[in-house]
């Protein structure tokens, strides 16, 4: 609740809970010492100071020269008219020290971020190999895809040049699909193996059982070095142990570039995983990382006849899918 002082007039805040009939708290203006009281009836009120002539402008002036005394700064007061007298009370401590007079505590710095020039040299030569490694990593990619769009137009062309001094014009379509396949089964590195784990038992079971179809079996044992080989050759068959991409940092680069094949060679394609802890053949699992199928290790010695029929099947789509290609030119 609010209190207007005695002396200044100026609101004072008082605590509302009950209070002690000797109670006074004092005026942070003026320093005067009010008495509070418990007991708002009417007849508790004390009457409103009564103004003569300029004792409104008087009383305003004595309270600012009492806030300055207060403050000891300003000069001796003017003398304040006469009234009623007090009951003697006991000295009060001065007003407290105004916001100047108090020192404030000092305030931390604010962290400031370091400039990246002031970066120890350690820090920055391990940023710049970073940078410099995905750099190349990224040209690569950039450079296999053109090549390969480039090869699929050059296929394109040379596919079309018998057909062009051919003398009878019925037999363009066939000769153009004959000549696409045979430019895209040239390229292709057919019955050649790409198979990438650390388990030598999973190579010694797939070379078995590959070797007896014809297979030759080109094993790697890191994914470095998965990602290079798939980059430069296209292999007929790539196998992928799933154990060797699951720790991995990179591993989503290897299935993204698996993605990046070019499409005459992905057709022919056949790229399987092997996964120990699921059955085989749930191809909706891995079909959006474009993986064919997929081969449990207890299914690793029927894995030429799975693989071999996966080829057929692929050359049966790829045969009618040159044929709807050409059938209109």
């Amino acid at each position: 609740m609010n209190k207007a002082c005695e002396r200044c007039g100026r609101i004072i805040v008082v605590p509302d809970i009950p209070l002690p009939q000797d109670y006074t708290q004092k005026c942070p203006a003026c320093g005067f010492d009010n008495p509070i009281t418990d007991d708002y009836s009417p007849s508790a009120a004390k009457p409103a100071p009564n103004y003569s002539q300029g004792g409104m402008s008087q009383h305003f002036d004595n309270a600012i020269d009492n806030i300055f005394a207060g403050g000891g700064t300003a000069p001796q007061a003017a003398p304040v008219p006469k009234q009623a007298p007090r009951p003697a009370q006991a000295p009060r401590p001065a007003a407290p020290p105004t916001a100047q007079q108090r020192p404030a505590p000092p305030k931390a710095a604010p962290q400031q971020s370091r400039p990246a020039g002031n970066l120890p040299p350690q820090i920055v030569d391990s940023l710049r190999r970073d940078f410099l490694t995905e750099l190349e990593r990224c040209k690569a990619d950039l450079r296999t895809e053109m090549e390969g769009r480039l090869r699929m137009l050059e296929d394109r062309l040379k596919s079309q040049a018998p057909v062009m001094n051919a003398p009878v014009a019925g037999d363009g379509p066939k000769v153009k699909a004959l000549a696409f396949q045979a430019q895209v089964h040239e390229r292709l590195l057919e019955n050649q193996v790409l198979v990438a784990t650390q388990n030598a038992t999973v190579i010694k079971n797939c070379e078995a059982t590959l070797q007896r179809r014809g297979f030759t079996l080109n094993p790697v044992t890191s994914l470095e070095a998965t990602l290079e080989q798939i980059s430069k050759k296209p292999y007929h068959v790539i196998i992928v142990d799933q154990r060797m991409l699951k720790y991995a940092s990179d591993s989503q680069a290897l299935l993204g570039r698996i993605k990046q094949i070019s499409l005459p060679i992905r057709r022919c394609q056949t790229i399987a995983m092997i996964t120990p802890g699921i059955t085989t053949a749930e191809s909706q699992v891995f079909y959006q990382w474009g993986i064919d199928i997929n081969i449990h290790t207890k299914d690793l010695e029927r894995l030429d006849q799975i693989l071999v029929d996966i080829l057929e099947l692929k050359e049966v789509i790829l045969n009618e899918y040159i044929a709807d290609m050409y059938a209109y030119t």
